[in-house]
């Protein structure tokens, strides 16, 4: 056939005579005179030169196009031979018609052929190449295992390593990596035979593989008889590699390598002591280990030493399994002392031997024998010494077992053979002092002696400092021991120190010398030795006035390095604590009052050494009045502050023109003085004034009186210019002027004249003495937010007469005036908000709001850098990829901050802003300085999907779980946590709670529906909760109906084991 229009009988012509063909055509070509038909040819790369092909290419597939030219531009055909392609004769694509197989045929071969159209009568030129199509191997042939199905034996004692079994042999018919064949143990399918086999492949050519199985591991017949190892065949194409598998039937030869069996070893039986002759113990069986092949045993006691016991009759099956009886032979005494000390058990071996032909061949096995032998009471009770001997101390507390005493009683039998009764006997001062424990015993029991009376031990009664009694084990009424024990008291520290009173109250002069004793106290110990030793000490407020020898108890005045070490004046008693201490470390304390007795010891002190007054002349009073004052420190027995004034002298040839009343120490004058009787004529009197005290004996003080007799014209300095009123800056700097104040004497220079703060400057304002400016002072605060707006401060003006100053007072209002110098502050420290990812653009979300102290602070608000986002991960956000930063904008005059563009809670799930307000009137802004504060504003976006409520923590939305831990046996009703949750727009706390239907069956717990609090149903118990924990779920819920909107926490309550249960024995 000839594909697109030719016959089979033309492709072959063409083929006979295409050189023919293709030389007729030329010449034609170049002929005809006027017209040329030159021959068509395959363009480069188009002629299926190299051509190959894949053999799974689907039948129909388009897998060439060839391609060629006319020089004369006319159309050309295509044609091409054989039954595997066929050819678009106008396109030239090419199309497999025919399954592939490379496996079957490596290449196909094919003739192409173009033709053009004839020209002017000129016949058609053709032109045909013959091509090799090489087919293209795809894994599609199976790995294939050879002369299946495989089995082979092997012994037992076969060695690691051997090589077992190589007739494995595996073909693949594909080429290259398709046939390469890799061999393995399929370990899921036979995972014991892979663990004792494994198989390498040997490659014999390529696609045919040998196989060789290898032992890994020791086999056993006893263990495993036989193995089934499944193999797999997989070649190792790069891509859909194909696989066989083949079971391998491996059996295992016995090989006599195990020793003889016995049935239910190690043996244990019961054999009651005293037991006759040929009594039956046990039966057991015994076989050779080789099954397959199982030799003849012969059986032995090894290690009765006494010869306890014997074999009794055997017999053998036909399988070689031995069965024989163990008879008792001598009578067993339980109390043996090998049985006692190993706790009532006796242990041999019975020993199983191969033999061939009647003789031993060295394979044996031994299988221990443990005889539990049962008791008889044929054993009284016995103490492990006759006699003890103990001291105690009589403070020994009630209950408390006796120290040192080691009493142990036993009785070798067991079980209720064993039992006795315990009981005290009193020989001496015993009777109810003690207690046995325990009273009824079993076997070797300790034997604790209680104090049962510790009130009755007392050291101090000579008589009772000895105690005797027996301690008697008795059984069934006849068989007892008995052990004798004394007990020997000795002192304790159980006395204090006892003082004769609780309190003691001591006089002392408050001119004692140092180191006087001024009083002996001491208490007295009943108990011995250094128990009975006191020693004492003073404590407390002003103790350290006092000191006591520790051992006499004398106490004495301190050497303060003075004359003495108390002064009524200074402190008129001592509250104090005296103690007393034993030498077992016993204190008793009690109060100690020292009363200080006064002494006449301080003489009168005036208030001033020199007094000034003035007096006009003229006149015969002092005005104002003028009273001298003096204080006594001494006390109500030294005349309690009583004061008698007197004059000693004065300036006067008149001694009786000036008096001072005696009680009241007022200064009168008894006629009028003049300027020009004083001494010098200067206007001064010089007084001396006296005062006496009421003590024994009394003492007294002087003090001066310069007394100013003043002309009619004497006058104070005046201030001019009043009232002074200033106004200042708020933020003026030290320095600054505010105003000046004068004063003028009318009689003396002005310049004399100092000027002084008297109050009111709060230390922000100076004035200089000698001009008057009053300024402020260096680093002033004037800040009249701290100290107020208004300063009203009181000068003084003061002359410069002598010896008396005059002075003039007045007052200076000086107002501060506000500078807007501060800063705004925000009215919080950080805002936070909820938003869902829904809000409009424009909505407001969130108004920030900051305050100026200043008068005319004028604020503006503005987002400002940084501004930062994290994604729902928790992840930084690049503006690159969502322009977080113009979400939201502020109102500048209101800060409210609204919604800017659409937000995105994938993008962007927190926000965080950062608020900036300045003032705008500031002073600072002149000098290019700004008075600002900053806030951070987080802003959480909530997914559409996020509007329910949201449980308090360790609650998550990822993780929607509560863990709590509660105690077994907690009260029924009590409250084991309280669930909260809120809602997430609006903060508000939920106060809708429901536990889930169904989800606590057995009503363990019950939840408020409105305070979400969880309580107790019914009692826990950790031993009967399979899991040891409950759960349960809870909705929260917001809204009714429709527009409701829940969360739900699953509960979990680890439930906490107790120590509520007692041991309990395996076995009674």
């Amino acid at each position: 056939m000839l594909n697109n229009g030719g016959t089979r009988n033309d492709i072959a012509s063409i083929m006979k005579h295409i050189c023919l063909v293709f030389v007729v055509s030329t010449l034609l070509a170049t002929k005809c005179s006027g017209q040329i038909n030159r021959p068509p040819e395959f363009l480069k790369g188009r002629d299926m030169d190299k051509f190959s092909l894949r053999e799974d290419t689907p039948i129909g597939s388009p897998v060439y196009t060839l391609q060629a030219r006319d020089p004369e531009n006319s159309r050309v055909n295509y044609y091409i031979s054989g039954d595997t392609f066929s050819v678009d004769k106008d396109s030239g694509i090419v199309k497999l018609i025919r399954q592939l197989d490379r496996e079957v045929e490596n290449t196909v071969d094919v003739i192409i052929s173009i033709t053009d159209k004839s020209v002017a009568g000129l016949p058609p030129n053709t032109i045909s190449i013959k091509r090799e199509i090489t087919i293209l191997d795809q894994n599609d042939n199976s790995p294939k295992f050879q002369n299946v199905p495989y089995s082979f034996s092997v012994e037992e004692t076969t060695p690691i390593g051997a090589v077992v079994f190589k007739d494995i042999i595996v073909t693949d018919a594909d080429i290259g990596a398709n046939a390469e064949i890799k061999l393995s143990c399929q370990s899921e399918v036979t995972p014991a035979a892979c663990q004792k086999f494994e198989i390498r492949g040997t490659t014999i050519t390529s696609g045919r593989v040998r196989g060789e199985i290898i032992l890994l591991e020791l086999l056993d017949y006893e263990e495993q008889s036989s193995y089934t190892m499944s193999i797999v065949a997989e070649d190792l194409a790069e891509t859909g590699s194909l696989k066989s598998t083949t079971n391998v039937i491996i059996d295992i030869k016995d090989v006599q390598d195990q020793p003889p069996v016995f049935q239910n070893a190690p043996f244990t039986a019961t054999v009651m002591e005293n037991s006759i002759q040929g009594t039956s113990v046990l039966n057991f069986a015994v076989h050779d280990g080789d099954i397959g092949d199982p030799r003849d045993l012969v059986l032995r006691i090894e290690n009765d030493e006494k010869e306890y016991f014997q074999l009794g009759p055997t017999s053998t099956d036909s399988r070689k399994i031995v069965t024989a009886i163990l008879e008792t032979n001598n009578p067993i005494d339980r109390e043996d002392t090998g049985i006692l000390d190993n706790g009532g058990l006796y242990v041999f071996q019975i020993k199983a031997i191969e033999v061939v032909n009647g003789l031993p061949v060295g394979e044996s096995t031994t299988a221990n024998v443990t005889i539990v032998v049962g008791d008889v009471n044929d054993q009284p009770p016995i103490f492990n010494q006759k006699e003890f001997n103990i001291t105690i101390s009589e403070d020994i507390g009630p209950n408390t077992p006796l120290p040192g005493l080691n009493i142990v009683v036993t009785d070798t039998d067991v079980g209720d053979n064993a039992k006795f009764n315990l009981e005290l006997e009193d020989v001496l001062n015993s009777d109810g002092m003690f207690a046995v424990f325990p009273s009824e015993a079993i076997g070797r029991t300790p034997v604790i002696i209680r104090i049962n009376n510790a009130s009755a031990l007392d050291y101090e009664i000579p008589e009772k400092r000895i105690f005797i009694f027996k301690v008697k084990a008795v059984q069934e009424g006849y068989r007892s021991d008995f052990a004798t024990v004394t007990v020997m008291l000795t002192d304790a520290n159980d006395n204090a120190p006892v003082f004769k009173s609780d309190q003691y109250i001591l006089q002392v002069p408050e001119d004692v010398s140092p180191g006087t004793n001024i009083f002996t106290l001491t208490a007295h110990d009943a108990d011995s030795g250094d128990f009975g030793k006191v020693t004492y000490a003073i404590k407390g407020f002003g103790s350290d006035k006092f000191e006591v020898i520790p051992e006499t108890g004398e106490i004495i005045v301190s050497n303060c390095d003075k004359s003495s070490c108390l002064d009524y004046e200074s402190q008129k008693s001592y509250s104090l604590t005296y103690e007393a201490a034993d030498g077992g470390g016993r204190v008793t304390t009690v109060n100690l009052f020292m009363e200080i007795a006064d002494i006449n010891d301080n003489a009168p002190q005036f208030t001033k050494d020199v007094y000034t007054h003035e007096v006009l002349e003229n006149t015969s009073k002092i005005l104002p009045p003028l009273f001298i004052k003096a204080t006594d420190l001494d006390g109500p027995t030294q005349g309690d502050g009583k004061i008698t004034y007197s004059i000693v002298s004065n300036d006067l040839l008149d001694l009786n023109a000036i008096m001072i009343e005696p009680d009241t120490g007022e200064v009168i004058l008894r006629r009028p003085l003049k300027h020009s009787e004083t001494p010098n004529g200067n206007g001064l009197l010089t007084i001396v004034i006296q005062a006496t005290d009421a003590g024994i004996p009394p003492l007294s003080s002087t003090a001066k009186l310069i007394l100013k007799v003043k002309k009619e014209n004497d006058g104070a300095p005046e201030f001019i210019g009043l009232p002074y009123i200033a106004h200042v800056k708020e933020n003026a700097v030290g320095g600054t002027s505010v105003l000046k104040i004068v004063a003028s004497d009318p009689d003396g220079p002005d310049v004399g004249i100092r000027y002084f703060i008297h109050s009111g400057a709060k230390d922000n304002f100076i004035l200089d003495q000698k001009s008057g400016l009053i300024s402020v002072a260096p680093g002033a605060d004037l800040d009249k937010d701290l100290y107020g707006m208004e300063y009203s401060i009181l000068v003084q003006a003061v002359d410069s007469g002598i010896p008396v100053h005059q002075t003039a007072s007045a007052t200076v209002q000086i107002s501060v005036e506000d500078v807007n110098n501060k800063p705004p502050k925000f009215l919080e420290e950080s805002y936070v908000q909820y938003i869902p990812e829904s809000t409009n653009i424009g909505e407001e979300i969130l108004t920030v709001e900051a305050s100026d102290p200043d008068e005319g602070a004028k604020l503006r608000y503005s987002i400002v850098e940084p501004i930062v986002a994290r994604d729902k991960t928790g992840s930084f956000v690049t503006s690159s990829s969502y322009n977080y930063k113009a979400a939201f904008r502020i109102d500048g005059t209101t800060g409210k901050i609204t919604v800017n563009q659409p937000l995105e809670y994938n993008s962007a799930s927190v926000i965080i802003l950062t608020v900036e307000v300045v003032d705008l009137n500031a002073v600072d802004v002149a000098f290019g300085k700004q008075q600002k504060a900053s806030v951070e504003v987080t802003i959480y976006v909530r997914a559409h999907g996020e509007m329910n409520p949201v449980f308090s923590p360790p609650w998550t939305q990822a993780n929607p779980v509560v863990e709590i831990t509660v105690p077994e046996e907690t009260l029924i009703g009590s409250t084991l946590l309280t669930l909260s949750a809120r809602d997430p727009l609006t903060h508000a706390v939920v106060n809708h709670f429901e536990k889930i239907l169904g989800s606590d069956p057995d009503n363990y717990v019950s939840v408020s529906p409105v305070s979400g609090v969880v309580a107790l149903n019914r009692r826990l118990d950790f031993e009967e909760l399979p899991l040891k924990r409950i759960s349960f779920k809870v909705k929260a819920i917001i809204g009714e109906a429709k527009s409701q909107r829940y969360s739900e926490a699953t509960v979990i309550i680890i439930v906490q084991d107790i120590n509520d249960n007692s041991p309990v024995f395996a076995q009674n």
